[in-house]
């Protein structure tokens, strides 16, 4: 939808693009980050730290029509794998036409 500007569920031509999703909590607003990633520091002295890192900000897409709505993700590349909170999955490879 983002790229066709076209919905996929009532062919309606025209969309609404937010390029910030909020996510209100406590009171205040932020953006919409997907992945709370635990990422570990050794500090001073060998100390070692657990910090909370925020990834992911996501943008919609709208259908002015129906309200059906895409979610998209900003730069899905810096997401860290970390094997925990966030895995990667992969598919069969990709192979050309049936033959």
């Amino acid at each position: 939808m983002k790229d066709s500007r076209i919905c996929p569920k009532c062919r309606h031509n025209e969309i609404i693009h937010l390029t910030e999703v909020n996510d209100e909590m406590e009171d205040r607003s932020a953006r919409w980050r997907l992945a709370r990633i635990k990422e570990k520091e050794t500090g001073f002295l060998g100390q070692s730290k657990t910090w909370v890192n925020m990834y992911g900000l996501v943008e919609a897409c709208i259908c002015r029509s129906c309200g059906y709505t895409e979610f998209y993700t900003q730069k899905p590349e810096s997401i860290p794998i970390d094997g925990d909170t966030a895995r990667l999955l992969t598919g069969p490879p990709k192979t050309g036409p049936f033959r």
